[in-house]
């Protein structure tokens, strides 16, 4: 094989991957601009939510855009968690909305005022049809951790 004939040999074979490189990129797209159309946030259903947890129950409100929380009510029912027994609710106006991030989202409350360590942290993730939203909480009460599930769907 001749020394010019190696060189042509070898721009066939370098064009033939950067063509077979391209072609997967485009792969997975569909349309050749190789974006991710799926922004997480179109099909959820907007407006009132209600479901239960393992503490009690969760009520909250998605903005009309479906981008957002914009109100988070956590009702407690005889839920104990270490020494501490909650028989209440916590309503949440949130302004800047909460931001829906990839279906979802994730609450940290403090329990018991400004001065206190007892939180109630709150994640969910939407489900891809966009009614319904399932997740874990975690409580902390006087040192003791409990945590659960919960889950809600549009009213």
């Amino acid at each position: 094989m001749k020394r010019g004939e190696i060189s042509h040999y070898f721009s066939i074979i370098l064009t033939l991957c950067v063509f077979t490189l391209i072609a997967c990129a485009d792969e997975g797209s569909g349309n050749g601009d190789n974006v991710d159309n799926d922004t997480g946030v179109e099909t959820i259903r907007s407006g009132l939510w209600s479901g239960n947890a393992d503490f009690g129950e969760v009520e909250f409100e998605v903005t009309s855009d479906s981008t957002g929380i914009e109100s988070f009510k956590v009702i407690f029912s005889d839920f104990t968690c270490g020494i501490v027994t909650h028989n209440e609710s916590i309503a949440l106006i949130i302004n800047p909305k909460l931001a829906i991030v990839n279906r979802y989202i994730d609450i940290d409350i403090t329990l018991g005022g400004f001065q206190s360590n007892d939180y109630i942290s709150i994640e969910g993730t939407f489900e891809p049809t966009g009614d319904y939203i399932s997740g874990d909480f975690e409580l902390e009460n006087e040192g003791t951790v409990c945590s659960g599930s919960w889950d809600a769907q549009p009213l």
